[in-house]
């Protein structure tokens, strides 16, 4: 049989008959040469691996309060949000500065699901840029909310936001994740 690939021997349907060594067994490929299992010939490509889906939903649960308050200090007037937040640290209290710093957070956050986007679809370079700005993002955000009066609202909301996208990393770069992305460079080349 072509191939050098691994073989299994399957015994034939009547054991009854005890034929000699070899006269009816059927000699099975396992996997083709340089094919791992999990890429079939059927299959357009392999499954994510489970920590990769779940770094991609802690990025997405990361974003969304950035979502949120830059949508509102953007669009919503300041008088509907500003009692429930308070004044933002470091922000001229007139109407433009908000706006400019809502529309600076959903330009940021948009970027940042758009990255997560392309490292979920297999894109190294995505991943790698997801990484940097998450060390970019966390470390401006803890500096924010430690320059501001202690509000345990924003410092809550600030470690579930730092915790997320932290976890989210961790997830990303698990070995499976790093065959999965390994798996499709080797095929690319």
């Amino acid at each position: 049989m072509a191939g050098s690939g691994v073989h299994v021997r399957v015994a034939p349907a009547r054991e009854a008959d005890h034929p000699p060594y070899g006269a009816g067994v059927v000699t099975v490929p396992v996997e083709q040469h340089g094919q791992s299992l999990a890429r079939s010939p059927l299959a357009d490509r392999s499954v994510r691996p489970a920590a990769l889906r779940t770094a991609t939903a802690l990025l997405v649960l990361s974003t969304l309060p950035f979502l949120l308050l830059g949508g509102a200090a953007a669009g919503a007037p300041m008088r509907r949000w500003l009692p429930y937040t308070g004044p933002w640290p470091r922000v001229h209290t007139g109407q433009t500065g908000y706006r400019v710093l809502g529309a600076c957070l959903l330009l940021l956050a948009v970027g940042y699901l758009l990255f997560a986007a392309q490292g979920y679809r297999r894109r190294l370079w995505a991943r790698t840029a997801v990484v940097t700005l998450t060390a970019i993002y966390d470390v401006t955000l803890v500096l924010v909310l430690l320059a501001d009066q202690p509000r345990a609202g924003w410092l809550i909301t600030g470690a579930a936001v730092v915790l997320c996208s932290l976890a989210a990393v961790v997830w990303a770069y698990q070995p499976e994740v790093d065959r999965y992305f390994a798996d499709e460079d080797s095929h690319a080349h």
